[in-house]
């Protein structure tokens, strides 16, 4: 028998997932011209030293070819930079310019500053550390 009220919890789950990118991306591009998807490409590298291509795909949840795409414009803005891995001469690793730290510093303040204020309205630090948990465990389970 499906359980219909485990179905509802996962659409729940994804259009709240889906909401938030939305939010989030627009909020990006009006106040920092960066797409959500060059925010956590951004994020993944800066959360590192040097990271390739296809170590960020399991960071930002985006596959090769989204990455590669963003990865090209985000080198063409002057964000990132290429270096080759000293021990593998045939991996182009990537880094953050003195331009992508800041970029992804005012990116990561305004995400912070707009998202406080809505689960601020939405929710006490308690429900909010109790909802992380129950997102932390799926994603566990999913292999995430």
């Amino acid at each position: 028998m499906i359980d219909m009220d485990l179905v509802d919890s996962i659409s729940r789950i994804n259009l709240a997932a889906q909401a938030i990118a939305h939010t989030a991306d627009a909020l990006l591009r009006q106040q920092c011209d960066l797409s959500f998807n060059e925010f956590l490409l951004l994020r993944g590298v800066g959360s590192g030293d040097l990271q390739s291509q296809g170590d960020l795909k399991g960071v930002t949840g985006i596959g090769e070819a989204g990455i590669s795409r963003i990865v090209s414009r985000l080198v063409g803005r002057g964000l990132l930079k290429t270096a080759t891995d000293p021990r593998n001469r045939r991996k182009s690793m990537l880094q953050l310019t003195g331009d992508g730290e800041r970029l992804l510093s005012q990116a990561a303040a305004a995400l912070e500053a707009s998202f406080a204020k809505i689960t601020e309205e939405v929710s006490s630090e308690r429900d909010l550390a109790a909802f992380e948990m129950v997102l932390d465990a799926y994603l566990a389970r999913l292999g995430f």
